[in-house]
């Protein structure tokens, strides 16, 4: 499958997600067959979020776009005038594209956006007073290593993740009919396994190619027995466009 094909495209991520890389798809020709393999449901309630918009924070720990969109947009869009915002140390170009559109100081990690970046990028001159809004997915990593350099994190359970627990039937066709399959994480790697089913899922790993977001969902896939499963490179500012199409189809990253 060449990347000036039109063949189709499964694409298997958490809703909402990797929604550039699908349009930059459908505008270079190829069909798409989307399965959302979970969703994120805030799980603070209104009094909860103004308590903590209301708090004094040195800074604010945005570590996905899940935490902007959820959390960010929602709280601060809604902000009386005048309210203060915390430095937001972020993850991320559109992240950090998001939060400055709401007011934010952003700090940007150098480099690819990590764990170890966001750590990297927060001072250690004096302790802070840090608030990380994540989704049962982070888990408590970051604020551990953060507290571990002096500082105080407030880690709130803000968005839990909702699985997927059935394919539709026209989904599975659609990937039993792909040419090329796209994997965002292990969880949906591991979901995508599980509903396919033993022989749909050998078929697939024997004869069509995956393309994944980061080492471990390679590793998940190579466990797995896929045949032929190479990184996803988002290209510049981490976000796919009609550019970063082609890495799909022969593994290299795009043009910078």
């Amino acid at each position: 499958m060449k990347a000036s094909g039109r063949g189709t495209v499964a694409l298997a991520r958490a809703e909402g997600t990797l929604t550039d890389l699908e349009g930059a798809l459908r505008r270079t020709g190829h069909s798409v067959v989307r399965f959302n393999a979970s969703r994120f449901v805030p799980t603070l309630s209104a009094a909860q979020l103004r308590r903590l918009r209301d708090d004094t924070w040195d800074g604010i720990l945005v570590s996905s776009p899940r935490g902007l969109e959820l959390f960010l947009e929602p709280v601060y869009s809604s902000a009386p005038k005048g309210t203060r915002r915390p430095v937001a140390y972020v993850a991320g170009e559109y992240i950090a594209t998001g939060a400055a559109r709401l007011g934010f100081n952003v700090v940007r990690p150098s480099g690819p956006p990590s764990l170890d970046a966001i750590v990297a990028s927060v001072p250690t001159a004096r302790p802070l007073r840090l608030l990380h809004p994540r989704s049962d997915a982070a888990g408590p990593a970051l604020a551990r290593r953060l507290r571990q350099k002096g500082h105080t994190v407030r880690d709130v359970l803000a968005i839990r993740t909702v699985r997927a627990t059935g394919m539709p039937a026209g989904v599975q066709a659609g990937f039993r009919r792909a040419g090329l399959i796209v994997i965002s994480t292990p969880p949906t790697f591991a979901a995508v396994r599980r509903l396919l089913g033993p022989r749909a899922f050998r078929e697939l790993a024997s004869n069509v190619p995956f393309r994944v977001l980061g080492s471990a969902t390679r590793q998940a896939a190579q466990r797995a027995g896929v045949r032929d499963v190479a990184l996803l490179d988002p290209g510049p500012g981490q976000r796919f466009t009609p550019a970063t199409v082609a890495s799909l189809f022969d593994g290299r990253a795009p043009a910078r």
